[in-house]
């Protein structure tokens, strides 16, 4: 799954890439397609932001590997979701 994840990020930054030219107007477009290349590298920033998140996040086995105890465990999940 690690893989595939990898593959999506790359993928995500080549997209914000692809699009630069044309957000900063280095490249001019003649055919209307403006709007799309913002919107797919907004969605692409976006979305590499949210896996980000959710990368940085515990979870009951990560934190069970690293010898914590339940109660713990507990503790640390729930200052998690407050923030």
């Amino acid at each position: 799954m690690n893989d595939v994840l990898e593959k999506v990020k790359t993928w995500l930054k080549e997209e914000i890439e692809h699009n630069e030219p044309v957000l900063n107007g280095d490249e001019e477009l003649s055919d209307g397609t403006e709007d799309i290349h913002e919107g797919r590298s907004e969605c692409a920033t976006s979305l590499l932001e949210q896996i980000k998140k959710w990368e940085s996040k515990h979870t009951w086995e990560s934190l069970a590997e690293q010898g914590h105890s339940p109660k713990m465990i507990e503790s640390i999940l729930a200052k998690q979701e407050n923030v």
